[in-house]
């Protein structure tokens, strides 16, 4: 599959918080990205895939803005 392919059903499965944290992300806007994950991050309403979709959106976010929390 392609990448493009692989990413329409990304967007098709994910959580429309988590396709626009990763918009802000790859506009620059860092801060805003994580404040959204972190909030998904608190609730449990996730699937397995979408739960580890968040925290692999957290761990591309504090490595873009060079920042490492817990």
């Amino acid at each position: 599959m392609t990448n493009e392919g692989e990413r329409q059903i990304e967007q098709d499965t994910s959580p429309p918080e988590l396709i626009r944290a990763k918009q802000l992300m790859n506009q620059g806007q860092i801060k805003e990205a994580l404040q959204i994950v972190l909030e998904l991050e608190k609730s449990d309403n996730f699937s397995g895939r979408e739960s580890l979709s968040i925290k692999l959106l957290k761990a591309d976010i504090l490595d873009n803005s060079g920042e490492f929390l817990e």
